[in-house]
């Protein structure tokens, strides 16, 4: 697939991330419903988080859902995926992009993730992005960008 990427915010409804993520990789629907309720997590995702979306048409073929704390200046990624067809394209790096740069202008500071420790390629991604780890808890790996020094990947 070669999409026509359109590049939107906080269009997507309930119904939209659902196909999007019924969509993406099974492993990544499985890893969301062994922490919470997968409709729990989407309706938290439309109604509180700043999303970063690459459309396709009226398909939504990628999402980054980022929850912000403009108190402390700081964002916290709860969501990059990007529906299976359109693995490797390049549509996670530019949702990345997009999302530092916005973030950037709203004064957000610092931005984290979570990510699991044997997703390699979510992490060579993040490294690249300048994202450096800063613990590891179980399965799971935190890592944090320092926006104020602009030397994540543009």
């Amino acid at each position: 697939m070669n999409p026509k990427l359109m590049f939107k915010q906080n269009v997507s409804n309930e119904n939209d991330v659902a196909v999007h993520f019924e969509l993406c990789e099974k492993s990544f629907t499985n890893d969301i419903s062994l922490r919470t309720s997968l409709t729990g997590y989407i309706e938290k995702i439309v109604s509180k988080s700043f999303r970063f979306e690459a459309w396709d048409n009226r398909k939504l073929i990628g999402l980054i859902a980022v929850y912000i704390n403009f108190d402390s200046f700081c964002g916290y990624i709860t969501n990059v995926s990007v529906i299976k067809e359109c693995n490797g394209l390049g549509v996670a790096k530019s949702l990345l992009k997009e999302c530092c740069n916005q973030l950037i202008q709203q004064g957000i500071t610092e931005l984290s993730l979570e990510v699991k420790t044997t997703n390699t390629k979510a992490i060579g991604l993040y490294t690249k992005f300048g994202f450096v780890k800063e613990n590891e808890a179980n399965t799971y790996l935190r890592m944090i960008l320092n926006l104020k020094s602009n030397k994540y990947d543009k």
